[in-house]
């Protein structure tokens, strides 16, 4: 019966089925059609072959001498639909009246095909079965009607039809074409299995696009519950635009929190497996390592790799975090190792190392930088260039007391007002009346970001009589807060307070600029000295009697309106126990006393920084660039001793020599076909440029390449990992803080590299999901 009802199902449009309670089964049908055939059959034959003379148009021809459509064989077997014109009817005479082949015949048995040459009718069924031989054709002669002979009796054309397709031969025909094109069973499902299949894939990967989009953006993938968490919300989005979607999301099939997790680990490993070949093709890199601590109480050593990319493009890459217990240098040395390790890069091809100035990283007895150089001599440690001058800024404040007292009222009054809403709305409002045209808000001083400094300070001094009025209220009020800003209106109204405020404003702001320029990335030797040496001779130029005169006179016309006139300090006497018989410099004059305090600001920061920067790294890669500059200019100059003996391993010291000859008739070359306009070369970018631009062989400048490779792989700067915190505060925050380590990690690598994070492969990653467990390939197939 499931057969039976196939077939009708598969030709409800195309043979209509009688009511008739014979039709009921077709076993009972074809036992009982015998008659009906033999009866149309003679019916047929005898209306063929009356006496009546045909028309002239109309001539029997043999099927097989008939090149229509109709009637030919292989049109029959090619095509599966039946020739029913809309015209073209020829009309004879039949008795007494004039008949033709009526249109309506085709809407009651779509099995009707009709022959426009020979004006016949025939069963395009039963014709297609026994050409195609699926049946015999019937030995009784009435049976070729509508197969051979053709049927052209109108008169009793619809008894003859409805006989017809009762017939044991018309249902045979369509019980054979049904068998013969309808697939099996085993297709059926095999198809439809398939369809599934497809179906979930597509879902699948909906969810890994939503999944990647999450993690490339930095959001939480969880929320409070799962219905509200950013992925069903984010995929519910799509729901208008995704067929089947929803009753995969109503389902909650494979948005489990296990699931996610898998899939941004797999994810995570795709992205970090293809920058560590990126890597290791390099060959030479550096390290930069940081530490610090996230929202959960946890230490946090961030470790980043630094390599040159075959365009000469300097790459900063975090490769992960590490949870460390203890901070001491054997444990982060442990922590480095075990991370190359992992990654299976070679140690020895490391050619710097970039930390802050903790004595657990940069130690000179027992650092990390002094445990790593003692495996790989050609480690290069090189100080954070922009730690350097925070700190030189640092111990300037911590030993000048106009600066130290300044920067500790810029604090106090940010806490005092920013803290609490209403007063910063008081703040706000007292501002907008006393300054309409120029309303600066207050800045923090924060102890991290090095360039803010100067905006806190310019702050202040632009709000200073906003500052002050809103202090005095404050105090006034009668609140916990009146003591202190009480005592903060007595210091801003001294003199000594605005000229440490003004002071600050001028060394700072003469270094955010060098800071910034330290921050980069790609920054060469030469450019970080000249920026220092461009701080340095600032600072020296404000050091004369004529520079200090011009500050102070300034500072002292600008207090008038704010604070008292600059006096000296009240002289003490000196205890007995304490005299040393010795006189006491007393000044004449408060600009004496205040001339002090600049001059000391000044050689402070300039002692510092000659101290700091005069680091050995720093004067090798000063020599490396000028080797470089200098080969592409036509003077040959050798490296030193020391740097031969290090590097003897790396570059083949008499092959570079003759490189560097050749180099600037390269770079002419070069110059002259690239319309460059390059006459001196003075900086390495430069150099990169002409590689670059120029395609110069390689091969043929193998060693000044390497040369040029070595010159960029050390770093200057540990920004990005810096940076790299940044990013850490907002993954792991208040909402955030349970996160697991594995899964921290995992995220901060899509985040961070959202470049390599959008070109991942997610059909890659789903092959990889699926093959995990048979159950998957079952349930999503191959």
């Amino acid at each position: 019966m499931a057969t039976n009802a196939t077939i009708t199902d598969y030709f409800s449009l195309k043979v209509p089925r009688v009511a008739d309670a014979e039709t009921d089964s077709i076993h009972s049908e074809i036992s009982s059609s015998d008659e009906e055939i033999e009866e149309s059959s003679a019916t047929v034959t005898d209306a063929t072959h009356s006496d009546s003379p045909l028309p002239p148009a109309i001539v029997r021809v043999p099927p097989d001498d008939c090149s229509c459509s109709c009637c030919s064989s292989s049109s029959s077997e090619s095509s599966s639909v039946p020739v029913q014109p809309d015209k073209h009817f020829s009309q004879k005479k039949q008795g007494k009246q004039t008949r033709s082949f009526q249109h309506t015949w085709f809407q009651e048995h779509s099995w009707l095909t009709y022959c426009v040459p020979r004006d016949l009718a025939f069963c395009h069924i039963c014709r297609l079965a026994v050409n195609k031989a699926l049946m015999k054709m019937p030995r009784k002669r009435g049976h070729h009607v509508f197969i051979t002979d053709g049927f052209s009796n109108w008169k009793k054309a619809k008894c003859s039809f409805k006989k017809h397709e009762r017939s044991q031969l018309h249902r045979e025909a369509v019980v054979k074409i049904v068998l013969q094109q309808q697939p099996s069973v085993a297709t059926q499902l095999s198809r439809q299995s398939e369809k599934d299949h497809k179906h979930r894939q597509a879902m699948l990967m909906k969810v890994l696009q939503s999944i990647k989009l999450l993690a490339r953006q930095g959001l939480a993938i969880r929320g409070h519950s799962d219905e509200e968490s950013n992925l069903v919300q984010v995929l519910r989005c799509r729901m208008a635009d995704v067929e089947g979607l929803e009753a995969w999301i109503n389902a909650g099939k494979y948005l489990s929190h296990e699931v996610t997790n898998e899939i941004v680990e797999l994810m995570a490993h795709a992205l970090l497996r293809n920058l560590l070949v990126d890597i290791r093709n390099a060959k030479f890199f550096a390290l930069i390592c940081d530490e610090t601590q996230d929202i959960s109480g946890l230490e946090q050593f961030t470790i980043s790799f630094r390599w040159i990319d075959p365009s000469y493009e300097v790459q900063e890459d975090l490769i992960g975090l590490v949870q460390v217990d203890t901070t001491d240098a054997a444990s982060l040395t442990g922590a480095i190792k075990d991370v190359l390790i992992r990654c299976n890069i070679d140690i020895h091809n490391c050619r710097g190392q970039t930390y802050d100035g903790a004595t657990n990283m940069s130690g000179p007895f027992s650092g990390v930088a002094t445990r790593l150089r003692q495996e790989e001599p050609r480690a290069h440690f090189k100080h954070c260039a922009a730690h350097c001058l925070n700190l030189c800024l640092q111990e300037c404040a911590q030993r000048c007391s106009a600066i130290r007292d300044a920067l500790s009222l810029c604090k106090e009054v940010y806490n005092l007002i920013c803290t609490s809403p209403k007063r910063l709305a008081k703040f706000k409002l007292l501002q907008q009346q006393l300054h309409p045209d120029a309303a600066i808000g207050l800045r923090p001083i924060c102890p991290t970001r090095w360039t803010v400094r100067t905006a806190a300070l310019n702050s202040i001094l632009k709000n200073y009589d906003v500052i002050m009025q809103d202090l005095e209220e404050i105090s006034e009020a009668g609140i916990d807060a009146s003591s202190k800003a009480a005592g903060a209106v007595a210091l801003m109204e001294k003199f000594s307070t605005f000229f440490g405020i003004k002071l600050s404003y001028l060394l700072f702001g003469a270094t955010e600029q060098t800071s910034v320029t330290l921050q980069a990335k790609d920054i060469g030797a030469e450019d970080a000295l000249s920026s220092i040496t461009a701080a340095a001779s600032f600072l020296n130029r404000q050091r004369n009697e004529s520079a200090f005169h011009l500050f102070y006179q300034c500072v002292v016309w600008e207090a008038k309106e704010f604070t008292d006139d600059p006096v000296l300090p009240r002289p003490r006497k000196v205890p007995k126990r304490y005299d040393d018989g010795s006189s006491i410099h007393v000044f004449e004059n408060p600009e004496q006393l205040y001339r002090k305090k600049y001059y000391k600001a000044i050689d402070l920061i300039i002692a510092e920084i000659d101290r700091r920067f005069d680091q050995p790294t720093l004067l090798l890669l000063k020599e490396k660039e000028t080797i470089l500059i200098e080969s592409c200019n036509g003077k040959n100059i050798e490296l030193s001793p020391t740097m031969q003996e290090m590097y003897q391993a790396d570059i083949n010291m008499e092959k570079l020599k003759l490189q560097q000859n050749m180099l600037p008739d390269e770079i002419s070359t070069v110059n002259k076909n690239a319309n460059m306009g390059i006459h001196h070369v003075t900086r390495v970018s430069t150099v990169c440029q002409v590689f670059n631009v120029g395609k110069l062989p390689k091969s043929m400048l193998k060693e000044v390449d390497t040369l040029l490779h070595l010159f960029l792989t050390i770093p200057l700067t540990t920004a990005s990992a810096e940076r790299s915190f940044s990013t850490l505060r907002r993954l792991k925050n208040y909402l955030r803080s349970t996160m697991t380590q594995k899964r921290l990690n995992h995220l901060i690598l899509l985040h961070t590299h959202k470049k390599g994070t959008t070109g991942l492969d997610l059909r890659s990653i789903a092959d990889d999901f699926i093959s995990k467990n048979n159950r998957r390939v079952q349930f999503f197939g191959k």
